[in-house]
């Protein structure tokens, strides 16, 4: 099976898909993306590919618990991830 190749007027919405990923849109915008991904191969399976990357690394993290010293920094201003949107 090919992939489609984004067209231009894709780039709007490729820059938000790993936003999309990890559940960060605001509502309106992640209802505009899940829209261009029902009528977009391509930029659907960008998606698909961000998304198995984040549950990779969501599994890392849970697997290894962070060292003592993460406890004692400031949290990251990144939200937890949701994992496949």
């Amino acid at each position: 099976m090919s992939v489609a190749t984004p067209s231009p007027s894709c780039d709007s919405f490729r820059e938000l898909l790993a936003v999309y990923v990890i559940g960060a849109l605001e509502p309106e915008q992640a209802s505009e993306v899940r829209t261009h991904l029902g009528t977009c191969s391509a930029c659907e399976a960008e998606q698909v590919e961000l998304a198995q990357i984040v549950a990779f690394l969501d599994a890392i993290r849970r697997a290894w618990p962070d060292p003592p010293w993460i406890a004692e920094r400031p949290a990251s201003p990144m939200p937890p991830s949701k994992g496949m949107a």
